[in-house]
């Protein structure tokens, strides 16, 4: 991975390089029918001060919208195969990848909206469960925070999810991450 860019002219330039700039430059340039160069730009070459790494780093699928559930879906898989996909002869990267569930609490009135949204987030094939009340506690009974609110809720059980339902909450700063993003040019430049 170069740190500074080798030509005079790129075809597209991508400023930042956290997943959503190493994903477009991956797609891009993986892409038979792209036949020019990718530059991407990312003030930290190691990726661990990038903003992904900074971030909670959580892929959730409890959306309202269909399309917005199916990114999800792929962006989780991607990772799960992201080994594979970016192996260089024999070399696999270790993203650290590690789902949990995602935690959302709500009164009487928001449970409703989340029922409503469950089927929808089923129909697009997420791995959630919604609880009401007593299955909460039934779950989560000497958990930590240990005062629960007495809330029905939906979790996310799977499906990218990258945080816990209540150890995000007692996690300490940002997890680092890595990241892998180079110069790319022509079909299929995208892996190696």
């Amino acid at each position: 991975m170069a740190s500074t860019a080798t030509k005079q002219h790129y075809d597209v330039v991508i400023v930042g390089g956290a997943v959503n700039g190493s994903a477009t430059a991956y797609f891009l340039a993986s892409n038979p029918d792209f036949t020019g160069s990718v530059l991407v730009v990312e003030r930290d070459w190691t990726y661990a001060q990038s903003a992904t790494a900074l971030s909670s780093s959580s892929i959730r699928v409890q959306f309202s919208n269909p399309i917005n559930i199916q990114i999800s879906r792929f962006g989780a898989q991607f990772i799960r195969d992201f080994p594979e996909l970016m192996a260089v002869n024999g070399d696999r990267p270790d993203l650290a990848f590690k789902e949990n569930g995602y935690l959302f609490l709500a009164d009487q009135k928001g449970f409703d909206v989340l029922k409503r949204l469950h089927q929808t987030q089923l129909d697009n094939g997420a791995d959630v469960t919604l609880l009401d009340t007593e299955a909460l506690i039934r779950r989560f009974r000497g958990s930590t925070p240990t005062a629960w609110p007495a809330a029905p809720m939906a979790r996310g059980t799977r499906a990218g999810s990258t945080t816990t339902d209540h150890e995000r909450l007692s996690q300490k700063g940002p997890q680092p991450g890595r990241g892998v993003c180079r110069e790319r040019s022509g079909p299929g430049a995208a892996r190696g």
